[in-house]
């Protein structure tokens, strides 16, 4: 049974999770910390143990505490209790483990993921905290910060669920520019220019099928080469 130093159980409980792949986002419940150090401390499958005092080994006092969203594994080493534990990262994969300290403490890593936690739909503070609480020269804060720095924060528009009814657009006037409509329609249909020349006599042309949330973007397309288009909702709704 491993005995959980009180601040390592107080950091697994808080469990802090920022909405960031690099950061920590799967932790273990605190009677199954043991269990969560299969692939790191011993083998998965066949129990042996890869514990070794070695370079590039797993290191005896190491203990996964949390892993993000890539299962890369943040570590603490049992034995570093007088420096209240700093905290490493590591990339998995690589056939061998090279870490690197991303915090001076337990405290300190839990505090600055709390105040990211806090700010994070805030690009902008974001940012800005990052600047002035890590290192962009390590390399899992110069990835955090990237992440931060390239996300797409527009917001995304509601679906507006009246118009998630199915039907067709039809051109009902083929308008003054026909020779647009001929050239819109065999490309759409894969015409010869004289099979298109003859659609645009039909009195009505059906044009696409589908959902009016999508369909309108047709109507306009087809508006804007003179000619009428309208939407006419099936009869009978999937």
């Amino acid at each position: 049974m491993i005995q959980i130093p009180d601040s390592v159980q107080q950091f697994i409980e808080a469990a802090i999770v920022v909405e960031d792949i690099c950061l920590p986002f799967h932790y273990p419940k605190v009677d199954e910390l043991e269990a969560f150090q299969s692939g790191y401390r011993y083998h998965g499958v066949t129990l042996e143990n890869l514990v070794a005092d070695k370079a590039g080994a797993w290191q005896p006092g190491w203990y996964v505490v949390a892993q993000n969203g890539m299962d890369d594994p943040f570590i603490v080493d049992f034995s570093d209790a007088a420096q209240g534990f700093p905290v490493y990262y590591a990339a998995h994969g690589t056939g061998r483990w090279d870490v690197v300290q991303i915090s001076d403490n337990l405290a300190m890593f839990s505090s600055l993921l709390t105040a990211l936690k806090a700010r994070y739909t805030n690009k902008e503070e974001t940012l800005q905290y990052l600047q002035a609480h890590t290192d962009k020269q390590n390399v899992l804060w110069q990835e955090v910060y990237d992440n931060v720095l390239n996300r797409d924060d527009t917001p995304i528009e509601p679906v507006d669920m009246t118009e998630w009814i199915w039907g067709e657009v039809v051109i009902t006037e083929v308008g003054a520019q026909k020779m647009k409509v001929v050239h819109y329609l065999k490309d759409i249909f894969k015409l010869t220019p004289q099979e298109a020349l003859a659609m645009v006599k039909q009195p009505e042309i059906t044009v696409k099928h589908g959902v009016l949330l999508h369909l309108k973007r047709v109507v306009r397309q087809l508006e804007s080469i003179g000619a009428t288009a309208v939407f006419r909702a099936d009869e009978v709704q999937p």
